[in-house]
């Protein structure tokens, strides 16, 4: 979910059920803002509690790579200031 004190940004990504799926090694635009959105303080977060937060994000393995083992994953956010292709 997203929250702010200001303007909405107007692109916030994986906020209900349907979930994001963010392919392995690739980068994912969550939250967009076009000119005068987003501006002040927002918050996005990975479910409405800490136990939902838990249970929000999984590692998908596919069954022909499946090995018995320990599986991680990191998870990076990059914050960027930048115009879009269209704005460019």
């Amino acid at each position: 979910s997203a929250t702010n004190s200001s303007g909405m940004p107007s692109t916030v990504s994986g906020t209900g059920a349907e979930g994001i799926e963010i392919p392995a090694d690739q980068a994912v635009d969550l939250v967009t803002a076009g000119a005068n959105e987003g501006i002040g303080t927002w918050i996005y977060s990975l479910g409405e509690n800490v136990e939902q937060g838990r249970q929000s994000v999984e590692l998908f393995v596919p069954v022909s790579n499946y090995a018995v083992d320990n599986y991680v994953s990191t998870f990076t956010w990059s914050l960027t200031d930048a115009p879009t292709e269209e704005e460019a």
